[in-house]
């Protein structure tokens, strides 16, 4: 059955209404939609500066993604999540928050969670300078995105999530120091692995996984 994208009935109404929204339906593929989103997306919120009624630019493009056919198969969208530009990264991102059941998000979203790529936006008149991760990690572990509620997660999968996420700022230290020290030889080197809920050492032997281009994980 067709993904249905998961924003209140008010906000889907404001972007359907939206004479921007509407001029985008001439753009028909997925790459035509990231060249818009890369020349007119002006913030990563919802709703325009100072307004609750007005969507933004980007919000209508993220929906505009979701009406096209081909974003039926997220494998489709790597195009986006893959790009250069941290704006269109986002796009995809929260495409999938608004898309993906609540049971399968840390699975679609967990391989970003250490992308280190520098994202700068603006928030309630201040800038801001994060990390594509760590929007990530605010798309799984917050209930609002700009203050505005995100999709409703099942109490049972909210603990399942922040449960996956409390040792994430620690593997983010640990990466930055294995990044520093420069290890070239995994077999013999000394480890610290977690493991329900606490740091047990250990010595790596192989390097088992698929390799990710541009170090997501």
């Amino acid at each position: 059955s067709r993904r249905t994208f998961n924003c209140s009935p008010i906000l889907k109404d404001q972007i359907l209404g939206s004479s921007y929204f509407k001029s985008m339906l001439q753009l028909t593929t997925i790459d035509e939609i990231i060249e818009e989103i890369k020349n007119y997306a002006d913030t990563l919120d919802v709703y325009n500066s100072g307004s609750s009624t007005s969507p933004s630019n980007f919000v209508c493009q993220v929906y505009r993604i979701f009406t096209l056919p081909e974003a039926e198969d997220l494998n489709q969208l790597q195009v986006i999540l893959e790009n250069s530009t941290p704006t269109v990264r986002c796009a995809g991102l929260i495409y999938l928050r608004f898309v993906v059941p609540p049971a399968k998000l840390f699975d679609k979203l967990e391989e970003y969670l250490f992308d280190e790529m520098e994202l700068k936006y603006q928030e309630a008149g201040r800038s801001v300078t994060t990390t594509i991760g760590e929007y990530v990690e605010g798309l799984l572990g917050k209930e609002k995105y700009f203050g505005r509620p995100l999709p409703r997660v099942p109490v049972k999968v909210k603990h399942q999530l922040e449960k996956e996420l409390a040792p994430i700022s620690q593997y983010r230290k640990r990466m930055e120091a294995h990044v520093k020290n420069n290890i070239k030889k995994i077999a013999g080197t000394p480890v610290e692995v977690f493991h329900d809920g606490q740091w047990v050492p250990g010595t790596a032997q192989d390097f088992v996984g698929r390799v990710v281009k541009g170090r997501k994980v």
